[in-house]
């Protein structure tokens, strides 16, 4: 099943997604990432 979801794309070679967000919402995920992890870590706390 493929749903459209006009705020998200997907690479389906390497699995990845690209989302939008609010820029404060940004910041925040910014300040809760340590150094050595990705954005995706923090994510899936």
């Amino acid at each position: 099943m493929n749903f459209h979801e006009p705020w998200a794309s997907t690479d389906t070679e390497t699995g990845t997604k690209t989302i939008s967000l609010a820029d404060d919402a940004l910041e925040r995920l910014r300040a809760e990432k340590p150094e050595n992890e990705g954005f995706s870590d923090v994510v899936r706390w």
